[in-house]
């Protein structure tokens, strides 16, 4: 009696193509699931954080139970946005910068220049730099492609080095702190007081914009990590996006900073 052989069903090409699709769909779907998932933990955080009670904050908790890394990564955020804060400092700091980014942006197009070269029309729309001094000479250095300052962790990449000559908080910044002093020289030019007018006007489209690009680079590391299966890593990670709470502050900030002494005695320049 000849026994029955099993002959291996041999997979044709069109069979493997298929596979590998299939495959790849199925892949795409997780990464894009893990991604969602993330995504709803970071803009609940985002949007409550500091408006609702800690027990609504822990309320959320439980949705992720069925995942050990969603949990870890929605513990740790609590844990890290629970701990963190930003001064009137830092909030005047980020609004100056975005206010003198936005600038550049405009003397860019208008006068067909890279940034740098705007950043250093804007020096001297504001600062007034002429003749040789020490300021001038730094900035002159710095196009020649001298590095004056390490970046700032805060800082956006495009950020050069002569915007961060002239901004407080730098090593070799001309303005060593974010004092009155240095918000009644920025806001006795005349010329920085009507672009920050335009900059107001502004002002919520810009910092949403910004802190939407920093909600999708902590999403791409979020990822990283837990692929990585790194989570605990996430504990030292200093970049994150701005809870709302912070950004409705530095809104309120910036508007407060238009009624200055310095701003209402240059503004009745310009008027009169």
């Amino acid at each position: 009696m000849v026994k029955d052989v099993k002959i291996p069903k041999l997979e044709t090409p069109r069979n493997h193509a298929i596979s590998t699709k299939v495959e790849n769909a199925e892949q795409e779907f997780a990464n894009n699931e893990l991604r969602n998932q993330l995504r709803k933990i970071l803009l609940f955080l985002i949007n409550n954080f500091g408006k609702i009670s800690e027990e609504s904050i822990q309320a959320e908790r439980p949705k992720y139970e069925h995942d050990k890394q969603l949990l870890q990564v929605f513990d740790i955020l609590v844990k890290k946005y629970s701990g963190a804060s930003k001064s009137r400092e830092e909030m005047i700091k980020y609004v100056l910068r975005k206010a003198l980014k936005a600038v550049r942006g405009i003397l860019q197009k208008r006068l067909n220049v890279d940034y740098k070269e705007a950043s250093s029309i804007l020096c001297k729309r504001y600062f007034k730099f002429e003749g040789p001094h020490e300021e001038e000479e730094e900035i002159l250095d710095l196009k020649n492609g001298k590095r004056l300052s390490s970046r700032n962790s805060e800082d956006d990449d495009e950020d050069d080095d002569i915007m961060k000559a002239m901004l407080p908080f730098r090593k070799n910044s001309k303005n060593k702190t974010m004092n009155s002093n240095f918000i009644n020289e920025i806001f006795s030019s005349e010329e920085f007081c009507k672009d920050y007018e335009i900059y107001l006007t502004q002002i919520d489209d810009i910092l949403e914009k910004d802190n939407n690009r920093k909600i999708e680079m902590f999403l791409n590391y979020l990822e990283q990590r837990l692929r990585k299966g790194q989570v605990d890593t996430i504990r030292s990670c200093k970049r994150m996006p701005w809870i709302n709470l912070w950004i409705d502050s530095t809104k309120n900030v910036a508007f407060e900073l238009a009624t200055t002494k310095a701003w209402i005695e240059t503004r009745k320049k310009v008027n009169t």
